[in-house]
């Protein structure tokens, strides 16, 4: 179902949700939170990051298995004539790679996380990482500094973008936002835009993020239990209950 830029939600406003993520998770996300949040928010998709493919191909190294760091990796995966054992960061990651045909044989919920396991683990290389132009953690040298071959190959790129002028004028206004960032490059890429004269109440994915979202000087900022896209919802709908109750 399309989701449009922003959802009218008329005079009854009393908050913006404003979501920045890639555009189909910032669809998919839209449309999750339109029933729990009620009328009373506005929800309006301004994705500040876009993913584009980059033709790659593996070679002839015989990969043991591959790491999947975000569903981007899978959907952008180069052509493997046998799909390989995975291990994955996140839920929705290793759904994605089983649903593609790969054997999941392990996931975490954060790049940390899965490079103390799989050192804990009798794991044989080679491994290939299949991610995106920019990333936080440098999994093949960390995975090969601790006895893991591992290579790393982009096959898609994150590309920045500016804030739509409805994004722009909501949070130049007055009426609050609540703003969800689940990565510490798109709060920064935000941040950078402002600054901005809206009260914000920020709802970040981790630590990290929180830290890297403090350029918007944000009222307040509520961290998820959990650094998922559950967790996150479910942090999202607690604030809008109290920034915009129904």
């Amino acid at each position: 179902m399309p989701v449009p830029q922003t959802m009218d939600r008329g005079p009854r406003v009393k908050a913006s949700i404003i979501i920045t993520r890639p555009k189909a998770a910032a669809d998919r996300l839209a449309i999750r939170l339109a029933e729990p949040v009620g009328p009373a928010c506005e929800i309006v998709c301004s994705p500040v990051i876009e993913i584009m493919a980059v033709p790659a191909t593996v070679g002839k190294i015989a990969y043991h298995g591959v790491i999947f760091t975000s569903v981007h990796g899978v959907l952008h995966a180069p052509d493997m004539t046998a799909k390989k054992t995975c291990w994955c960061v996140g839920e929705m990651t290793a759904r994605a790679a089983g649903e593609a045909g790969y054997a999941v044989k392990h996931h975490a919920m954060d790049a940390e996380t899965l490079l103390a396991d799989l050192a804990g683990m009798q794991v044989e290389g080679p491994l290939l990482h299949l991610r995106g132009t920019y990333t936080r953690v440098d999994l093949a040298q960390r995975l090969a500094d601790a006895g893991i071959p591992c290579d790393d190959l982009v096959v898609y790129k994150q590309d920045a973008r500016s804030l739509s002028t409805q994004a722009r004028a909501t949070l130049e206004g007055e009426t609050p936002v609540i703003l969800p960032l689940y990565s510490p490059r798109s709060a920064a890429l935000v941040a950078d835009q402002g600054p901005f004269a809206a009260p914000i109440t920020v709802v970040a994915i981790s630590d990290a993020t929180a830290h890297a979202a403090a350029g918007l000087a944000p009222e307040n900022v509520v961290v998820a239990g959990r650094p998922d896209g559950v967790a996150m919802i479910a942090a999202i709908v607690a604030v809008a209950g109290t920034v915009c109750p129904k």
